[in-house]
């Protein structure tokens, strides 16, 4: 699959079949050195920089774009960036998803909606039937968001990291938030700060697009209250290692069809 062409065609196909422009925004974690004065940091990269909850770790968030191509190569830019004023610094920069057992993993969270072409405002779309197809097709290309065996030592309900098939309310236990903000959106919480963001916006984007389509194919997966870590819920858990995800790789799922 060429990666350019194939989420070039999806958004155009969101376009043309259902008149809805894509927006995608990102938060990118990561660990700087102990001797990296943050504030220094933040100033020579111009972006805000927040504290994350592991130690010496930041959060970089990426204001939403619908020119998605260009913001790709704003994620890479930006992730380059960091690196070398890392370096300069004398430092360095850890974009793994678990960088330290002890300690909180790093992700990349995709921030997904759609506005209408005509006014750019924001499109009022079924969510929770957004959430559901992104969860029906979650174990298929779970190996695009977590493609190193490093990845799935995050997966750890210690350290807030999601751990099954699930979405709810503005809850960080699940793989899948709604945050209580406007515009509304999706938040999508698998990612690492490694994974390719061409495949992840597109697996994204097409199993929304194929929710969408072929509503009666999707699987009524309910929504989340409360601890989706609590085994009352009785939720599909995710792979436990890149064999597993090798194993429920679903190849079928990128072979676009018209």
């Amino acid at each position: 699959m060429q990666k350019n062409n194939a989420l070039q065609k999806i958004i155009k196909k969101f376009q043309t079949d259902y008149s809805l422009i894509a927006c995608i925004g990102v938060e990118i974690e990561f660990y700087l050195s102990k001797n990296i004065d943050p504030l220094e940091f933040q100033t020579l990269l111009g972006i805000a920089v927040k504290k994350e909850k592991g130690a010496n770790q930041f959060e970089v968030d990426l204001p939403p774009s619908t020119n998605i191509i260009e913001y790709i190569e704003k994620i890479s830019s930006t992730k380059s960036k960091i690196q070398i004023i890392a370096e300069k610094l004398r430092g360095n920069v850890n974009f793994s998803a678990k960088p330290f057992a002890s300690d909180y993993g790093s992700s990349m969270h995709f921030h997904v909606n759609f506005i209408f072409p005509n006014n750019l405002e924001n499109c009022i779309l079924n969510i929770d039937l957004m959430a559901q197809s992104i969860c029906h097709y979650m174990l298929d290309t779970f190996l695009i968001f977590m493609p190193n065996e490093n990845d799935y030592l995050r997966l750890d309900k210690n350290f807030m990291a999601p751990t099954n098939v699930s979405f709810g309310n503005n809850n960080r236990t699940v793989a899948l938030r709604i945050p209580d903000l406007s515009p509304k959106r999706l938040e999508h919480r698998i990612a690492n700060p490694l994974t390719d963001p061409y495949l992840a916006i597109f697996t994204i984007l097409n199993s929304i697009f194929l929710g969408l389509k072929f509503p009666d194919k999707i699987n009524n997966i309910n929504k989340i209250y409360g601890n989706a870590f609590d085994q009352q819920y009785n939720l599909v858990s995710f792979p436990k290692s890149l064999t597993e995800a090798l194993e429920l790789f679903n190849l079928e799922f990128f072979i676009y069809t018209q």
